[in-house]
Parts: C-alpha cells; sequence; structure tokens
C-alpha cells in the first residue's frame, strides 16, 4: 500500500501507481472468494441495514454503484474512519488508498499546488517510509467488485448484471464479517 500512497501524488509516477494499485486491487479481489455459497450472518446484515435498510438494499446500491462504471473500475464497500459504511468507485487502476483529496481529478499536473499542499499536509508528521501515510488508516477495504472487462466478458458477455449477481455466491461474508468486527 505505501508505493500506492506515495506515488499517487507525483505523476511521474503514475505507471507505478497503476500497476501498484492494479496489483493490490486484483490481490484483494481475488482474496475475498470462496467456493461455498452461504449468506452473510447477523453481524453483516446487521451493518448493511442501518446503512442501507437491508442486504438487497446493500446489494442494489452496490449493484448501481458497479453499473455506473463507464469503462474499466472497481467498486469498494470500505469503512470510513468513523466506521461508517461507504461504497465508491474507482476508475482503470485507481486505489482507495491514493493520498490524493477525494476531488481531485487524478495525478497531479502543473499548476496543482493547492491539491499538493493538501497532500503534503496529510503525510507531516509521518515517515514516508512507513506504510501508514495518507488516508490508509481512515479506509478499510471490506468489499471490492472488479469491473474490468476482462473480469465479466468471457463468462457473461455484456452482461454486466448477471455478473454482479454471480458476484454475491462467491464473496467470502465470513471473511467481511472478520473485517467489521474488528474494526467495531
Amino acid at each position: 500500500m505505501e508505493i500506492i500512497t506515495i506515488s499517487s501524488i507525483y505523476p511521474e509516477h503514475a505507471a507505478l501507481y497503476n500497476y501498484a494499485s492494479q496489483a493490490w486491487n486484483t490481490n484483494f479481489f481475488l482474496q475475498q472468494l470462496t467456493e461455498k455459497h452461504h449468506e452473510p450472518n447477523m453481524i453483516v446484515k446487521q451493518s448493511f441495514a442501518a446503512q442501507f435498510g437491508s442486504l438487497e438494499g446493500f446489494k442494489n446500491t452496490f449493484k448501481a454503484h458497479a453499473l455506473g462504471i463507464f469503462g474499466n473500475g472497481w467498486t469498494w464497500l470500505a469503512l470510513d474512519k468513523d466506521g461508517k459504511l461507504y461504497i465508491k468507485n474507482t476508475y482503470n487502476g485507481g486505489s482507495l488508498f491514493s493520498m490524493l483529496p477525494s476531488n481531485s481529478k487524478g495525478l497531479l499536473g502543473v499548476g496543482n499546488e493547492e491539491v499538493l499542499n493538501i497532500a503534503v499536509k496529510r503525510s507531516e508528521g509521518r515517515n514516508s517510509s512507513v506504510a501508514n501515510v495518507g488516508n490508509i488508516n481512515s479506509v478499510v477495504p471490506l468489499l471490492g467488485l472488479n469491473m474490468w472487462m476482462d473480469a465479466y466478458l468471457p463468462d457473461f458477455g455484456y452482461d454486466r448484471e448477471a455478473y454482479i449477481e454471480s458476484f454475491w455466491k462467491v464473496v467470502n461474508w465470513d471473511q467481511l464479517s472478520q473485517k467489521l468486527y474488528k474494526k467495531e
């Protein structure tokens, strides 16, 4: 994560950022899958009900985000620093661990001093060789869905909805529950 975080603010490190982020995203995606279909436990269902109305409410909101991706990207369920669940899309090789403010349009270019100042301020007083820089401490990814075309085209063609529906059958809900339980 350190490579992703540090390289996110330097335009000359765009390739490094994209490759590191994509490798991390793909690894996370694969690690959360299981062969055995099972339903989420009560902890997960209650957490989803508190913020999305129900498990189905969560799934519908998550699906709407995923279907909203034009091109390649990732849809994430994460916990913020206050322990609240949120859903966010990242695009192409984007990451939840970027040091850039959430309203920035991407890697820095000439003239983006304000964004650079925010990123530098976030890292002040921290050793850049330590992995807990930037937003890493404030984001806990719980679930990630690969919405790159090569993830769904071979098995589902252009039917992204069927791909998303099949995703729920292979999510390791126990793993997600453990992450939720640790944070609460």
